[in-house]
């Protein structure tokens, strides 16, 4: 992979941990995603990463389907 797209996944991956810890604030379980996430990308090399990136999609929808919908004026 060139050195170029690697270094956008990195930046990808910065983005959605920084994204999953704010919302971990209403939620806990999108800082475990997050968390998943990093390991994920430093583990990417060995094959044990694009698992754990798998696992970190799985429990980002799980966090994401646990949010409580807010009411427009609050």
């Amino acid at each position: 992979m060139p050195l170029d797209v690697q270094a956008l996944q990195l930046f990808h991956y910065i983005l959605f941990v920084k994204t999953y810890h704010l919302l971990a604030v209403r939620v806990n379980t999108f800082n475990t995603a997050a968390s998943l996430y990093k390991w994920s990308a430093v583990l990417v090399i060995v094959f044990i990463g694009v698992i754990l990136w798998f696992i970190a999609k799985i429990v980002a929808i799980v966090a994401f389907f646990t949010l409580k919908e807010r009411a427009i004026n609050e």
